[in-house]
């Protein structure tokens, strides 16, 4: 009974700890989508598109923060107010 009781209390601060970290990663993701969600202009975007990258730096195991760092260079390449060389060099930075 008493190791049912052990093994009980280390899995509670197990999951405890594993869901604090994770929620550290959600947070970040959840500024930077509404900060990417405000922005129109290619500094904006360029500042999101960064943190995106820093974000998944520090989650390496998430795909998202890249998904979404993709696509903040996807928006920058398809602005028309650029020559089309500098949107070409973000559509390949996307790639």
């Amino acid at each position: 009974m008493k190791t049912i009781a052990t093994f009980l209390t280390v899995m509670v601060f197990t999951f405890s700890a594993l869901a604090e970290g994770n929620s550290a990663y959600e947070k970040a993701m959840g500024d930077a989508l509404k900060q990417m969600k405000t922005s129109r202009t290619i500094d904006e975007l360029t500042d999101v598109a960064n943190q995106f990258q820093r974000i998944s730096g520090a989650a390496e195991s998430e795909w998202l923060p890249l998904y979404y760092h993709a696509q903040c260079y996807v928006l920058m390449g398809f602005n028309t107010s650029v020559e089309a060389k500098k949107r070409d060099e973000y559509l390949n930075v996307a790639q």
